[in-house]
């Protein structure tokens, strides 16, 4: 992968493609490196092609935005890396003449949740903005970015995306019945008949986390771990794609995470070390399954987490 990396330099794809497999293993600097080449490439030939910048190559922006927001959990610098990407899908998104995306399908959604690798205009730009918009949110906390949501992308998932985000924010406020609202609402779209299996899986998914963080939200521990019981259960029978995780954040990364603001560490550890086989390297989990060793006094095991959470952070 290191060699493709290096055969086809004037070609963006080709710059890019390796990203999938270093994305897949957690290394994030070859991944952001990569990407940050494929990008500067594909501006460059635009330029002196005098074409559209919405041709540019926003795949491999999608990819280093989230190779950036990796670096970003101890690197807090990174969070305004993966901001100022983001803030050039928004540019963008902003100049399109028409933001009108094409007649959503089974497939073109099923397209969306394995990697969303979308090629027309505008649906390559208005899906990337909605896609490192979300990320972003869901993976620096900043709640107060969901008012930037005025994009409105037609596909499914899409929806269950924005409801998602809605059903969070509204859970850390611990205002349950929004967050029920918005849970409510991601359970009728998943239900919808007519869906490819996949993208089906995906939105379950999502619904089951929202359930659950609605039910955390009113004090219900035993619904909330029902539903994330079941939320890890489908994401394993999916296989793992070389690709930014969708939803944003892995579901057993998701369920750790609750467990510990349950006090649960016991628990934690174990979806934080499952989410690390699948998604490795993701520094959030490796930090989580630290704190949760820790927390129930394995101390070895917390000293060697907390040591491969700081070795991931400065290879970045």
């Amino acid at each position: 992968m290191r060699a493709y990396a290096q055969a086809a330099p004037a070609v963006p794809h080709a710059l890019h493609m390796p990203s999938h497999i270093f994305t897949r293993l957690g290394y994030w600097e070859e991944s952001a490196a990569s990407n940050e080449k494929a990008w500067h490439v594909s501006e460059t030939d635009l330029n002196g092609a005098g074409e559209l910048g919405g041709y540019r190559d926003f795949h491999s922006l999608n990819y280093l935005q989230y190779a950036y927001l990796q670096y970003a959990y101890i690197q807090l610098g990174r969070y305004g890396d993966a901001k100022r990407v983001t803030d050039i899908f928004a540019s963008q998104y902003d100049a399109l003449p028409n933001k009108t995306t094409h007649p959503d399908t089974p497939n073109l959604e099923v397209r969306h949740v394995r990697g969303r690798t979308i090629y027309a205009l505008p649906d390559r730009v208005v899906y990337g903005y909605f896609d490192t918009l979300a990320r972003y949110i869901m993976e620096s906390g900043d709640w107060l970015a969901c008012f930037q949501f005025s994009i409105s992308p037609t596909s499914r998932d899409f929806a269950a995306m924005r409801l998602q985000i809605e059903a969070m924010a509204a859970a850390k406020q611990k205002d349950a019945p929004t967050a029920r609202t918005a849970a409510d609402r991601m359970v009728a779209l998943s239900n919808e008949p007519g869906q490819r299996p996949l993208a089906q899986k995906i939105l379950t998914i999502q619904a089951k986390e929202a359930q659950a963080d609605a039910a955390q939200a009113r004090g219900d521990s035993e619904n909330a771990i029902a539903n994330m019981n079941d939320a890890v259960r489908i994401e394993d029978s999916i296989y793992a794609l070389s690709q930014p995780p969708y939803p944003p954040i892995p579901a057993r990364e998701f369920y750790g995470t609750m467990l510990l603001k349950m006090n649960r560490p016991a628990q934690a550890r174990k979806q934080f070390a499952d989410s690390l086989k699948r998604t490795p390297r993701r520094p959030m989990a490796i930090f989580g399954l630290a704190r949760s060793a820790q927390l129930i006094s394995d101390n070895p095991t917390a000293a060697a987490e907390y040591k491969d959470f700081l070795d991931v952070m400065e290879e970045c």
